[in-house]
């Protein structure tokens, strides 16, 4: 059986500083993507009820708009 020498131990601290470096740059990139999707998440929130909004306006104008062709075939109608 082999003993351990000094670059036996060299070798596992490197690794081991590896490991730790790569670790650290999962965790913010963890982080990074949190932040990012928590962005993203906001803003579409809020687009969504602009778009909700202006629907219900376009809805009602189209609604008023309809309402008063009716009233016009109508009136229309009666004239003949």
């Amino acid at each position: 059986m082999k003993s351990l020498t000094s670059d036996h131990m060299t070798n596992l601290f490197s690794e081991i500083d590896r490991v730790s470096v790569g670790m650290r740059e999962v965790h913010f990139n963890q982080k990074m993507l949190k932040r990012k999707f928590e962005s993203h998440y906001s803003s579409t929130e809020k687009h969504n009820k602009n778009i909700t909004f202006m629907s219900i306006v376009e809805t009602g104008l189209m609604s008023i708009i309809l309402i008063s062709q009716l009233f016009y075939i109508k009136s229309l109608v009666e004239q003949n």
